[in-house]
């Protein structure tokens, strides 16, 4: 999730703040940003693991809360900082860099035809934006039945992890990353060029 708003924020300061994107956003600033985006996600899992997993008669318990009421606080803590802000972030910023893009091609006369270097930047642009579109709602789709099953899960219905529909939630957040190479070798020609060589 993480690292999809840091790749989101890239394209957003590119497309709506160009030369504060060309100014300020290095090399250092993109690796700074993926490490926090790593970061983020190991903080966000690895207290509750090992806080709520115990050994008990040689036997792993996992995921046993002691006190109901915290484990709905962090459920929907946990959905709300790492599924609903990143969606409405991703919701935001394109549907803002689409705008910004459209004003911005009517300001340059890009239409169809139009084939002079401004406009093959924008229209490289719009490609790019309209990629990313299809990767966040790929990223929504796939993982929005796995973040409903966890939600329902701390909010205390009897599920369990160990079960087909739990599973299958996994199994279809994991198809999305299989989708994603897919996504990029149809939409950008750089990405099939660089996957030739």
């Amino acid at each position: 999730t993480y690292s999809l708003m840091v790749i989101t924020m890239e394209r957003y300061m590119m497309t709506v703040m160009p030369i504060y994107h060309r100014n300020h956003f290095t090399r250092q600033r993109a690796v700074f940003m993926a490490v926090m985006a790593w970061l983020a996600g190991y903080l966000w899992n690895t207290p509750a693991t090992l806080l709520t997993t115990y050994v008990d008669h040689r036997e792993c318990q996992t995921f046993v809360w002691n006190d109901q009421d915290v484990q709905t606080d962090y459920g929907i803590t946990y959905v709300t900082a790492t599924f609903i802000i990143p969606i409405g972030f991703f919701a935001y910023a394109y549907s803002h860099m689409g705008w910004v893009l459209r004003k911005r091609a009517v300001q340059l006369g890009v239409t169809a035809e139009s084939s002079n270097k401004k406009t093959r930047l924008t229209k490289t642009q719009v490609n790019m934006t309209k990629t990313m579109v299809i990767i966040t709602a790929a990223f929504a789709i796939c993982w929005t039945p796995n973040q409903v099953y966890y939600l329902m899960y701390n909010l205390g219905y009897d599920l369990s992890f160990f079960n087909a529909g739990y599973f299958t939630t996994v199994f279809v957040s994991f198809i999305n990353s299989c989708i994603n190479p897919c996504i990029y070798g149809f939409k950008l020609e750089s990405f099939r060029q660089g996957l030739m060589k």
